[in-house]
């Protein structure tokens, strides 16, 4: 978990007050190339370094029952409901040191909150050397 801090304007007047904020980020970092696709994650799996993986030991990486959507982070980084205090507190980075390969007919996506609401995402960053589609 990264924590940075920053500011928000929050009244913008002629004097302008600032409120300092901390934004949380949950890092999912990968050492080498990623491959996904729904040939192996229909059974559970990714490609690092051209290795069959489990996607069961990455943390905060899953993959749906046929296998082509892969989503980072977890339901801490994903919002409740529409009040401020139900919103998403975690933007989410997927670090690949080296190539992502994401294949045809595979998504690679944020997770969605329990409740399957749409609106819930907060931010996904995605680091990468070169991207193959």
């Amino acid at each position: 978990m990264i924590r940075v801090k920053g500011t928000t304007e929050s009244n913008i007047t002629e004097e302008t007050v600032y409120e300092e904020e901390v934004y949380s980020f949950n890092v999912i970092r990968i050492d080498g190339d990623l491959e996904l696709s729904a040939d192996l994650g229909v059974n559970g799996k990714v490609k690092i370094n051209g290795v069959e993986t489990d996607v069961s030991n990455i943390t905060d990486l899953e993959v749906s029952e046929d296998g082509k959507i892969y989503s980072v982070g977890n339901q801490n980084d994903v919002a409740t409901g529409i009040l401020d205090t139900q919103m998403a507190k975690n933007g989410v980075v997927l670090k690949v040191e080296g190539n992502l390969t994401v294949n045809e007919e595979t998504t690679l996506t944020s997770v969605v909150s329990s409740r399957k609401l749409w609106w819930t995402k907060r931010n996904v960053h995605i680091l990468y050397r070169r991207f193959n589609k």
